[in-house]
């Protein structure tokens, strides 16, 4: 099954692939460690979002950037996922990825002494 998304506008296409995708605001935006409303204001066109918030809403939704940011390409939520998403169906977390911080501090220490 094909999903046809071809709003016009940045804001539109936010809620568009978010629908098509079956994820409420909630899990959304705990994804992307936001308020629901900050997204709300986003997905209706009262508020900017940043290059930073597409990159990881491309992400979450599985989608391209390109799709997101013009709605062109066969990049839609649905139609070609070249990568898993970081909400599935019943999570609401991202995946993490850890990061070992141990060579950080000791160029830290390094550079202190």
């Amino acid at each position: 099954m094909a999903i046809t998304i071809a709003p016009a506008s940045l804001p539109a296409r936010l809620r568009a692939a978010r629908q098509a995708m079956g994820l409420a605001r909630i899990p959304v935006a705990r994804a992307l460690r936001i308020l629901v409303s900050r997204l709300a204001r986003w997905e209706t066109g009262r508020g900017r979002v940043p290059l930073s918030a597409v990159l990881r809403l491309a992400q979450v939704y599985g989608c391209g950037v390109g799709f997101l940011l013009t709605g062109g390409g066969s990049e839609a939520p649905g139609v070609s996922r070249p990568r898993r998403p970081l909400l599935s169906e019943g999570t609401a977390a991202p995946a993490c990825v850890r990061v070992p911080l141990a060579p950080v501090d000791a160029a830290r220490r390094a550079r202190q002494a």
